[in-house]
């Protein structure tokens, strides 16, 4: 079963960012983090064992990006198929070896979400990031470089650490 992932700001499961459009337009909501806390207060949690638990959401054999925040984004502003953004990133193997980075370097990286410049993974994890959001992101082989890696730098099926910090984006 793939792994659930949890919203970066308000710890629903995704997708909240189409349960906010949703209730962004009711005045009674003056943030994302408002309609979120309403969100969690309606929503319980699936418990084990329960019909339904979570069939529609596991969807067996296909991998996911594991999101764990460090810092919070704006959680409104989300960036998307055919925009260029700008990222610091550093990638580190399992063990913590460090293959790359964007801020030793001292230069932020953009790439143009849906092209293909990056790892699958990566991209599937930037659409789930709003503006200013700094995560870590566990992806794992069949997302990265699968099983012939990237000699010498990532050897075969390796599960992929990055900590990703979201800076801008912009429509082309």
């Amino acid at each position: 079963a793939r792994m659930l992932s949890w919203c970066c700001e308000c710890s629903l499961r995704d997708p909240c960012r189409p349960l906010y459009a949703r209730v962004k337009g009711n005045s009674s909501f003056e943030s994302a983090r408002a309609a979120s806390a309403w969100a969690r207060s309606t929503m319980a949690e699936p418990q084990a064992g329960e019909e339904g638990q979570l069939d529609e959401l596991e969807q067996p054999g296909e991998p996911e990006v594991g999101i764990e925040t460090v810092k919070p984004g704006d959680a409104v502003h989300f960036p998307s198929q055919g925009q260029t953004v700008r990222i610091h990133y550093e990638g580190k193997l399992e063990d913590g070896t460090e293959f790359d980075s964007s801020r030793k370097r001292g230069r932020a990286f953009e790439f143009l979400v849906g092209s293909g410049m990056v790892i699958p993974g990566l991209e599937q994890a930037i659409v789930r990031m709003s503006r200013g959001q700094r995560a870590m992101l566990t992806i794992p082989a069949e997302l990265a470089y699968g099983q012939t890696g990237y000699p010498p730098v990532v050897p075969p099926n390796a599960t992929l650490v990055f900590d990703v910090e979201l800076l801008a984006y912009s429509a082309n």
